[in-house]
């Protein structure tokens, strides 16, 4: 009430109780317990945005901003950083911290997937024993880009659990793991604020400007697969060691082994995949295609090469001989041939693609082509 009557003395509104039961009716506001509340969490980090944006450049707009650095891995934090990356253009001081964030990451080396690497070597036996050989004919786009879309918020999900769970004493003992998860959240969601950067000011930024900033997002992630990798392998030792210290069975002794590892080797891939996945709808759009390949270029990298199909591949058509090209660049690499596989799959399945297309596409890639949609196929994309 006293909102709406100091808002009325400057500007024509409709009577109080139209304008409250509007507000109501659609869920913008909300009231419980006595109290009006947000209907969505998005209007509060929109709104909060807005503010802040207007006093980015004083001491207490930078304070708010510095403040929600130090707290992004937090999913409040991470989306009013959004929010204001649409608010205003200054975005020099938001950069400034972002990059801060990503400073414990300096000593990890970016994954290239060139064979031999220790990342390649982790997933190496579980990439080239998929066996999912067949491309679907029917297959429905529309229906398998919102099971992607579902398969993202999946992957927020998680990462918001993972802070909840392992932060604190109370939750875990060992400060360095809960720093070193900490860490991995901080840059995971930094990615998204770098990404509404670039996508907010395409046509505002130089193109060396936004080539530096997607070659970062790229190196960043790379950073973070081998962060992750490093300590599963960590874990794995552990895990394993212990469990055998319980074993006299030497039969035992090696399933359990290659069970751990198996289990291990595929989560690593799935995150690989996750991260991949987060550049290309975080950093990812349809107007600038040809950047992305200046950046994959300037990194020279078979896990660069990717990530760029990746991002060309959902938000424009891809031709066959670019497929083709690919291919044969990497028919010795299995692990990025196997990858390669997996995102044109997704490709295939999420566009509208002409049967002859479709038919090259599967001899490059060595897919049969199945008129029939076989029932509980592995989707290791997702």
């Amino acid at each position: 009430q006293d909102f709406y009557n100091s808002y009325s003395k400057s500007y024509l509104i409709p009577n109080y109780g139209f304008v409250k039961e509007s507000l109501l009716k659609s869920q913008i506001l909300r009231f419980e317990d006595g109290e009006f509340k947000f209907g969505y969490n998005y209007i509060f980090y929109f709104l909060i945005a807005k503010y802040v944006s207007e006093i980015i450049n004083d001491k207490k707009g930078k304070e708010i901003i510095s403040d929600l650095f130090k707290n992004i891995s937090e999913e409040k934090s991470a989306n009013i950083l959004v929010f204001i990356t649409h608010h205003t253009k200054d975005v020099e001081f938001i950069e400034e911290s972002l990059f801060s964030i990503i400073v414990p990451f300096d000593g990890t080396q970016l994954i290239t997937l060139n064979r031999g690497g220790e990342f390649y070597n982790l997933i190496k036996d579980i990439a080239t024993n998929i066996t999912n050989d067949l491309i679907e004919l029917n297959r429905k786009p529309e229906e398998e880009r919102e099971e992607a879309l579902k398969a993202m918020d999946e992957n927020d999900r998680f990462s918001v659990k993972s802070k909840r769970d392992y932060e604190g004493k109370e939750m875990h003992e060992d400060d360095s793991y809960n720093e070193q998860v900490n860490q991995f959240l901080q840059a995971f969601r930094s990615i998204e604020v770098v990404g509404q950067i670039v996508k907010n000011r395409k046509g505002s930024l130089p193109k060396p400007k936004l080539i530096e900033l997607v070659k970062e997002m790229y190196s960043l992630g790379f950073r973070i697969i081998n962060f992750v990798g490093e300590l599963f392998n960590q874990a794995r030792v552990e895990i394993v060691g212990h469990m055998l210290n319980e074993l006299d069975d030497s039969d035992s002794r090696l399933v359990i082994e290659n069970r751990v590892a198996t289990y291990f080797q595929m989560f690593s891939m799935k995150m690989c995949l996750s991260i991949f996945n987060k550049l290309v709808f975080s950093v990812g759009i349809k107007e600038l295609k040809d950047l992305y390949k200046v950046v994959s270029e300037e990194i020279d990298s078979p896990a660069a090469d990717l990530v760029t199909f990746s991002i060309n591949s959902y938000y424009n058509e891809v031709s066959a001989n670019d497929i083709k090209l690919l291919s044969q660049k990497y028919a010795n690499n299995p692990v990025v041939f196997q990858l390669l596989r997996i995102k044109t799959r997704s490709y295939l399945y999420n566009n509208h693609v002409d049967h002859r297309k479709m038919q090259k596409i599967a001899s490059y890639l060595k897919f049969n082509v199945s008129p029939k949609m076989i029932k509980n196929a592995t989707r290791a994309d997702s």
